[in-house]
């Protein structure tokens, strides 16, 4: 049970935290385009967080009472997490020079699966190799 509680503020913690990743803070110079299309962009990754945060409580539920209310109230509070994830990272300031680092964002939108998802998004701000 306590493994569903923690996994239910990760859940919360995971909106913010991808923002962050995603959307770095923005440096003094001009900011030429990524802001311009971050809102699609945040409404996508939050709602594809949300429902991989559902899948992973519903993968450790064991089927007692109390965790499968906590699913439910997850799938019920659902489109307020993703509102509340959209609203902070629709507030993200990005430059140009985070160009980059958002494209590596979006192209985790095409991730299939949450468990590659997840890794995809772990990677974003991780540094390539080569250069």
């Amino acid at each position: 049970m306590r493994t569903l509680f923690a996994l239910s503020l990760l859940l919360l913690a995971s909106c913010t935290g991808e923002k962050d990743q995603d959307a770095p803070k923005a440096s003094a110079s001009a900011a030429p385009d990524p802001a311009a299309d971050l809102g699609p962009y945040c409404e996508k990754v939050c709602k594809k967080s949300t429902s991989c945060g559902i899948e992973a409580a519903e993968k450790l539920a064991k089927g007692h009472a109390h965790e499968l209310q906590l699913i439910e109230e997850l799938r019920k509070d659902a489109p307020k997490t993703e509102e509340t994830c959209t609203s902070a990272c629709k507030a993200s300031a990005v430059s140009g020079d985070d160009a980059p680092l958002l494209a590596r964002a979006k192209a985790c939108l095409d991730q299939t699966t949450c468990e590659t998802f997840d890794r995809c998004l772990d990677a974003v701000d991780k540094p390539q190799g080569g250069s």
